[in-house]
């Protein structure tokens, strides 16, 4: 039979894992529309398909 005293700590564990995972998704975004922001564009542009291609060539897309 398992111990039951570690479960907590998993669960705690898990939980970490998933706030650092949003914290990153969140300053990434605010990094994207900041950028908007400094080059005086549409932070509309976000939800632009074609701004996401854009990005992705950039980066190294083909």
């Amino acid at each position: 039979m398992r111990s039951k005293g570690l479960n907590p700590l998993f669960n705690f564990f898990s939980v970490k894992v998933i706030l650092f995972f949003v914290l990153c998704i969140l300053v990434v975004m605010i990094g994207i529309l900041i950028g908007f922001i400094i080059n005086h564009d549409n932070i509309l542009n976000a939800f632009d398909l074609k701004f996401w291609q854009h990005l992705y060539n950039i980066i190294g897309g083909s």
